[in-house]
């Protein structure tokens, strides 16, 4: 077995000799007691040199049982939990020594559960419950009480040192913002029977929603100084502070029929009329015509042009500087009457689109405090007639299979 564990190298400013020296014999207790914080330079006067890594450890499984209780009826539960832990190096945080990044551990939950019903040759009830929840923390690395270094700011808790800024040389401390964390709840039960009539299908029913949200907030504040001789001198020019930890916990009930009309357009119908001796098939040529008048739809993945994964496509999907929005991207559509563009989003356990917003001709939009993990994005492109072209999820495509070659115990 082997184990690879690379570095990235990285260098910052810090203390000459002769500043530590001052350091040292200042009368101030707290620039003391930082001192020890501040790298030694090891790399010409001023300079401290190092490696950072981010390692990131994921566990992952999924779980599918299926039970046909009979030909028109049959269950099927889904299970799925994701694990992980990321270490984020001190430059995400905008620090510059080592050891003052922050730890992100996640935990991601699905169930479902899905039972069909086949009532007649027309007519079809499908009955759903789900759940999904996902719980975040980010801690800081550095949880040092302000209070032991003399800091007066308010904060009296292990949640690390106020950010120091020493503008023009070094970043160090704590991590302004953190810790903070989240954890959102959703449950969903909803039930759909479809019934097919002579060239439609009508699909009525109604669904319950429940969403329960938790969030809280700390931080150890910030100090900045002007120069390294400010910082010496222990003369800042600003600061911040929040003693107190912020949280907030909403609750949202919804509770909805619906009735929708699907048009035949895809639905091929393979019938034997009286006197023929083999079925012929019939499409719906209007709602086809009208999807072909529709202009193409958007593209939403890229190529991976480095790493393991190179050549395969991703989802252009980030979560933004936040890390709690939902930044979409995606390709023009090359219609010449295009209107603009149409998102469409819903829930993972929801079996349609539930809400829709028009972008116009932008490739680019953020929803804001919508989690990528467990809402489903689209898009549609719209000409200026109203034709709708099919939505494009963004969800990564299988990956294509390659062919293994093997050879026997003698290398042939």
């Amino acid at each position: 077995m082997k184990r690879q564990r690379q570095g990235v190298p990285t260098s910052t400013p810090t203390l000459t000799a002769a500043q530590v020296a001052q350091a040292e014999a200042s009368s101030d207790s707290i620039i003391r007691s930082l001192l020890p914080l501040i790298p030694t330079a090891n790399s010409g006067a001023s300079q401290f040199s190092f490696t950072t890594t981010a390692p990131v450890n994921i566990q992952q499984g999924t779980v599918n049982f299926s039970q046909i209780f009979s030909d028109t009826n049959r269950l099927n539960v889904y299970c799925a939990i994701q694990q992980d832990a990321r270490d984020e190096p001190l430059a995400t945080d905008g620090n510059s020594f080592p050891n003052e990044g922050d730890q992100r551990n996640g935990r991601r939950q699905l169930i479902s559960l899905n039972e069909t019903w086949v009532i007649g040759p027309t007519m079809v009830n499908e009955a759903r419950l789900g759940g999904n929840r996902i719980h975040i923390v980010f801690d800081p690395d550095n949880t040092d009480n302000p209070a032991a270094f003399g800091i007066n700011n308010g904060v009296s808790g292990p949640i690390g040192l106020p950010q120091i800024t020493v503008a023009r040389a070094f970043t160090f401390g704590g991590n302004s913002g953190f810790p903070q964390g989240r954890g959102d709840t959703t449950a969903v039960a909803s039930d759909a029977l479809s019934w097919v009539h002579g060239n439609h299908t009508i699909k009525f029913g109604g669904e319950e929603r429940r969403a329960n949200t938790d969030n809280f907030s700390a931080t150890p504040g910030t100090f900045t100084f002007p120069s390294i001789t400010a910082f010496l001198a222990d003369r800042a020019t600003g600061f911040t502070t929040t003693p107190s930890n912020r949280t907030n916990r909403s609750y949202a009930n919804a509770l909805g029929p619906f009735v929708i009309g699907i048009p035949r357009a895809f639905f091929y119908d393979k019938t034997t009329p009286p006197g023929a001796k083999e079925p012929r098939g019939a499409f719906n040529g209007a709602a086809l015509a009208n999807l072909a008048l529709a202009p193409p739809p958007p593209e939403t993945t890229r190529e991976v042009l480095t790493g393991a994964a190179k050549g395969h496509k991703t989802p252009t999907v980030s979560r933004g500087k936040s890390r709690y929005d939902a930044v979409l991207r995606w390709k023009d559509s090359p219609a010449d009457d295009l209107a603009g563009y149409a998102i469409v989003i819903r829930s993972s356990t929801a079996p349609f689109w539930e809400q829709q917003t028009f972008v116009g001709k932008a490739t680019e939009y953020t929803l804001p405090g919508l989690s990528i993990d467990d809402i489903v994005f689209g898009v549609k492109a719209i000409d200026a007639e109203g034709h709708e072209s099919l939505v494009a999820p963004w969800i990564a495509p299988p990956y294509a299979l390659k062919k293994i070659e093997t050879a026997d115990q003698e290398g042939k």
